[in-house]
Formats: C-alpha cells, structure tokens, sequence
C-alpha cells in the first residue's frame, strides 16, 4: 500500500478488481480503525445521515472526515459536536448538507451565513471548500466530450467508458 500504510474501504457490492489497492471491510469496521475517512458515494434515501452522532462515537479521536460526495450524507448538527467535544480530530468538507440555501446567494459575511455554517467556519479543526474544483474551461470541454463518446458508444451498441451507477 502507498507509503506503507494500509488502505481499507467499504462498498455494499465487492468489487475484486480493488483487492491489489484496499482491503474491503465493513462500514462499522472503517469508522473505528481509519484515521481518515474519506467518502465518495452518491445520495440515497438509505444512506442520508449515515454519518451521525453513533459513527462520530466509534470514530478514533483524531480521526478525520472528509465528505467529497453530498452534505446530506453527513448530520452536520452531529459532526460540530463530535468536532468540539474532540471525538474525531477535524473534518475537510466539500459539499454541506442543506447547501442549497446558499446557492446564487450573495453573502455580506461570515455572520450572515446559515449558523450551522458559520460555526463550522469558525472551528479550528474544520477545511471547507466549494464544491467547483471541476469548473475549468479544460474540466467541462472534457466532461462534455465524455459525454458524447458515451452517447455515440450506447448508441452504436458499444459500452459507454464512463458509467454512471
């Protein structure tokens, strides 16, 4: 594994053809043994909320989430009080739950965001980004692209390169 640590993730469907780079373990698993979680799935009606006060608990101290996926997969109300009360170590946030309050709003500053917001700006042990890094000129031509390969494949029977669960 990369620089000698072990890697361990949790996926409900096994896949093999990740066995060379993780070790597959159940979720309650992941949350107690990783240092950092990091969460890359969509949002489902099962799976809104699926890290709560229960998973901050089972986490390690120091452990750290960082949530790259949708806001709602996370109970923020519960992650800044595991944040403050020191039951995980810092979280690196990229999508917020609720953040559709904020869209194509224009802010005065900080205090003028949704409180939830405002305190976890405010804590030391939190990053928070927007969720854009895929907004560049060569980042949307190429998704475009994809697209229309894709589209041009299914259509003439061929598989699509870039599935979409």
């Amino acid at each position: 594994m990369p620089w000698g640590g072990r890697v361990i993730g949790y996926d409900p469907v096994y896949n093999a053809s990740l066995e060379p780079f993780l070790d597959f373990v159940d979720f309650e698993t992941l949350i107690k043994e990783s240092d950092i979680v990091q969460v890359h799935i969509p949002l489902t009606p099962e799976n809104k909320g699926m890290f709560s006060a229960n998973e901050f608990a089972k986490m390690k101290d120091d452990a750290i989430l960082v949530n790259q996926s949708r806001g709602e997969l996370v109970d923020t109300a519960a992650l800044i009080v595991a944040l403050k009360y020191h039951e995980i170590g810092g979280a690196a946030l990229d999508v917020l739950e609720g953040e559709e309050k904020i869209f194509g709003r224009k802010f005065e500053d900080v205090g003028s965001l949704p409180d939830e917001y405002t305190e976890l700006i405010n804590l030391p042990n939190v990053v928070m980004s927007p969720h854009s890094a895929y907004y560049t000129k060569m980042a949307v031509k190429n998704m475009f692209l994809q697209s229309m390969t894709d589209i041009e494949r299914t259509l003439s029977g061929k598989k699509a390169f870039f599935k979409v669960n």
